[in-house]
């Protein structure tokens, strides 16, 4: 569990909307065989799986296991954040 705290600090009332994420360091882009200072291999990808409603399974071989619980089981979204590098700079894109 971990506390968030969230206050408008604008001149209208507005309700607030905090959007959780669990987010890993993207090292397996970096197309090095060497480990990182964190020991990481760049090949190591986490897993994130939906395992019941509103609940999260991360795995990673390094980092090991994280959990995401999220109250009323609203839908989850999964992406990978990769820059659309052929959109921005016309070059070739990593992934589809």
């Amino acid at each position: 569990m971990i506390p968030i705290t969230a206050t408008n600090r604008g001149p209208d009332r507005t309700p607030l909307r905090v959007l959780p994420t669990l987010w890993f360091r993207n090292t397996w882009s970096w197309e090095r065989d060497d480990p990182d200072p964190g020991g990481l291999r760049a090949t190591e990808r986490p897993v994130l799986r939906q395992v019941a409603p509103g609940l999260v399974h991360a795995e990673h071989r390094v980092l090991g296991d994280y959990w995401l619980a999220c109250a009323r089981a609203p839908e989850l979204l999964f992406i990978d954040n990769e820059t659309n590098t052929a959109r921005l700079w016309g070059g070739q894109n990593r992934t589809p």
